[in-house]
């Protein structure tokens, strides 16, 4: 689903389609549609990491927030893991995790405190708009 293969005009790394996929959800499960929300960093791109604190194992924590905020392929991901961990990943396995820790965020989002706070001073922004 995530893999480092490119492709297209842009030859865009998978990352960024796990970040995609992963905001979406976290939208979809508040009700949010906005498209704005998914081509720029806003505060939502802050508040999914609060919220995967919360949410995720020490190591699939770890693993979405190198997938999330620090790295654009699943290699760098998995050597960082070997760096950090000293540990060496299938780069299935990274991906596996990462998907893991996705769903895991999109089925918190909906009741999530940190996305109630987001969600609260997004609708006010838009009814000022």
């Amino acid at each position: 689903m995530f893999s480092d293969e490119t492709g297209g005009l842009g030859k865009t790394p998978k990352v960024q389609d796990y970040r995609a996929h992963l905001k979406v959800g976290v939208l979809e499960a508040r009700g949010v549609l906005d498209k704005r929300l998914l081509s720029t960093t806003t505060e939502l791109d802050t508040t999914i990491p609060k919220l995967a604190a919360r949410v995720l194992s020490k190591s699939e924590r770890i693993i979405f927030y190198y997938a999330f905020v620090c790295t654009s392929t699943f290699k760098e991901i998995r050597e960082l893991l070997l760096k950090v961990l000293e540990k060496e990943y299938k780069l299935d396995t990274v991906e596996t995790y990462a998907r893991d820790a996705a769903s895991k965020i999109i089925e918190a989002a909906q009741g999530s405190r940190e996305l109630d706070e987001w969600q609260a001073k997004f609708s006010r922004s838009q009814k000022t708009n």
